[in-house]
């Protein structure tokens, strides 16, 4: 997780002094192995580094091509080094060095354009031609890297913070209205998210390329796309789907464990980190490295709590080195400072929305690491409609259907406990409910329902001017004509926003630590093989999630795995550190809410947070960014 920034000016202009220097430097606390820049008339390039791969500290970047023609900038990782390589030597290019870079900069050399797509790994990176006179850049096929890019009318930049380009004269401290929404109201996403947070500051989507020239020509283009047109994968059995599933994941937390320092691991007690630690821990012995150290929340007691009882358990079985922080108390690897000084430093709307993941990045980067792996997608990945019983209807038949609906009645994450006619119900109106009915049905809720409350806290003028309802229930209905199946649900659930989601934010909140992180759930391969797998193997005997609890119950034994709740500790670090009184005069934009909230309201302590990030971003070009500044 290094940082790139360039900027490129338009008819030949040249970068002005001390232009790249500050676009880099907001982004010090990504680059904690120091910061590069070059520049050469019109074009500035700037790199800083984090060496997250033993290759990586090869790396020398920009990085020139032996003839000087192109120059690259590069933040990722290369999963299928070994490919590319034999590819080159076809070619007879021979690397001069190991690095992922030189390797990335190789292939541009020889295949142009196309390289993205040769490409497998979390990346994002831009390449100077400078015979063509051209910016190159291009963003990894799931979105694992991130990559902002703001184009005005003389120059293009692009950064791997959406604020650091603040620092860049005449881009917009205003932030985008439909953002503050979404920080507001969670459930409304019924906006561009190519759009970031800064109305000024794009975001180039995942699999996507981009090339600007010097006369402003611009062209985006996508060079990859998941689809549901691959035929379903038919094994079989279900030993045979889970013998696939574990090699294909096993690969790709493998592939994450490529470091020069050893990796760390967020470690909750549900199946989504409980299956990479596993993983990641068997890796490691089996290489006789260092047990894989780990980082998690529990409770005081916990007795009574039984996240942190699986957690305690995990760490047992899976002979981990587990760090610990006890909540309330906050004892362990941090303190109730340490969390209200992050609250505090960090302030953007996607920092504070998940301060666990910050006390975690604070232990391990205390501890050392550079690289922890999380599982922040593996909900999205192994996703199943709720209505799915058409699906095994379909691929098991009626018998299989029938018993799927008694057992999911027990055992199902989110159905468990509605009882079997409410479950059949709700199958039966997904499947066989006309078109009309669901679309009148949720204009009754937009309107009458839940999304009337949903807009409670804003003022019924504010959301009638912004028309928020009506996009509300055009943004459902989109939803509703892309549901045909669950494979098309599951496709709607991972992109364009689903993997991003998780993705983003925890990057963001890791780049303050000087932290890279890996989510092996976000491997395009796990993710391609589990759209393909049947109902199933995804959800059945009533259990979401069946072929990974299966598949791990020798590891981290019955009691984790067969957990049908989602408890977790998250709210133990709710902090409201940017008070301000309820009826004073708001700075968030042109937000309005309906009535006065009083303290403690979720809506104030949002109000409360979107006013002091507006504050500071009004303030970004004029001081330091910074990470977090540790105690002494």
């Amino acid at each position: 997780m290094s940082a790139v920034a360039a900027i490129l000016r338009f008819y030949g202009e040249p970068v002005r002094e001390g232009e790249i220097e500050r676009l880099t430097d907001a982004m010090k606390a990504r680059s904690p192995d120091g910061i590069t820049v070059w520049r050469d008339g019109c074009i500035a390039l700037g790199h800083g580094q984090l060496h997250g791969t033993p290759e990586s500290l090869a790396e020398r970047q920009p990085l020139s091509s032996s003839d000087n023609r192109f120059r690259l900038i590069w933040d990722g990782r290369l999963d299928n080094r070994a490919e590319l390589q034999h590819e080159l030597s076809l070619h007879r290019v021979v690397p001069r060095d190991s690095s992922d870079a030189e390797i990335v900069l190789q292939m541009f050399v020889v295949c142009g354009d196309v390289t993205p797509r040769r490409l497998l790994g979390d990346f994002a990176f831009a390449i100077w031609d400078s015979v063509e006179r051209r910016l190159f850049c291009a963003r990894d096929h799931i979105g694992a890297r991130p990559f902002y890019y703001c184009l005005k009318g003389d120059f293009f930049a692009l950064a791997s913070e959406d604020e650091a380009l603040l620092t860049l004269p005449n881009v917009s401290t205003e932030p985008c209205e439909d953002r503050l929404i979404y920080a507001l109201v969670p459930s409304f996403d019924a906006f561009d998210w190519r759009q970031s947070w800064l109305v000024d500051v794009s975001i180039l989507m995942p699999g996507t390329q981009l090339t600007i020239d010097v006369s402003r020509k611009i062209r985006r283009e996508s060079y990859w796309q998941m689809t549901v047109d691959q035929p379903e994968i038919r094994r079989q059995n279900f030993a045979d789907y889970q013998r696939e599933f574990s090699s294909v994941f096993s690969r790709a937390v493998s592939d994450r464990l490529r470091s020069h320092k050893p990796v760390a691991a967020m470690m909750s007690g549900g199946m989504d980190s409980a299956s990479i630690c596993a993983t990641a821990a068997r890796i490691l012995r089996a290489r006789g490295s260092v047990p894989l150290s780990t980082f998690s929340a529990i409770e005081d007691d916990e007795s009574k709590c039984v996240e942190s009882q699986s957690i305690l358990q995990l760490a047992a079985r899976l002979q981990v080195n587990p760090s610990l922080l006890r909540v309330p108390s906050f004892t362990g690897f941090a303190t109730r400072t340490d969390l209200e000084r992050v609250v505090e430093q960090f302030v953007h709307p996607t920092d504070v929305s998940i301060p666990l993941v910050a006390m975690m990045c604070l232990g391990a980067s205390r501890s050392g690491h550079r690289v922890l792996l999380h599982g922040a997608t593996g909900d999205v990945a192994t996703h199943t409609p709720l209505a799915y019983l058409g699906g095994v209807f379909r691929e098991a038949g009626l018998q299989a259907a029938l018993r799927e609906l008694r057992l999911s009645a027990l055992h199902h994450t989110y159905l468990a406990g509605l009882g079997q006619p409410r479950i059949l119900g709700l199958n039966a109106y997904r499947l066989l409910a006309p078109k009309l009915l669901k679309q009148a049905r949720i204009q009754i809720q937009e309107r009458f329902g839940s999304g009337r409350r949903r807009w409670s806290g804003l003022a019924p003028e504010f959301v009638a001017s912004r028309n928020l309802a009506i996009r509300m229930i055009r943004s459902r209905f989109f939803a509703l004509s892309l549901a045909k199946n669950g494979k098309d649900e599951h496709l709607a659930a991972m992109f364009p926003i689903g993997v991003l989601r998780g993705l983003e934010g925890y990057d963001r909140v890791a780049g303050h630590f000087g932290l890279e992180m890996r989510d092996p759930w976000s491997d395009r391969r796990v993710l391609e093989l589990m759209l393909r797998a049947p109902t199933r193997v995804k959800t059945g005997a009533g259990w979401t999630k069946l072929v990974v609890r299966t598949d791990f119950e020798s590891d981290v034994g019955a009691e984790v795995v067969w957990r049908n709740d989602k408890s977790h500790l998250g709210w133990r670090f709710a902090v409201d550190q940017h008070p301000v009184k309820p009826g004073a005069e708001r700075g968030s934009s042109s937000i309005a809410w309906a009535t006065n909230p009083s303290d403690g309201d979720p809506v104030l302590n949002s109000l409360n947070t979107l006013d002091a990030w507006i504050s500071r971003i009004a303030q970004l070009g004029n001081r330091d960014q910074g990470g977090f500044v540790d105690s002494p």
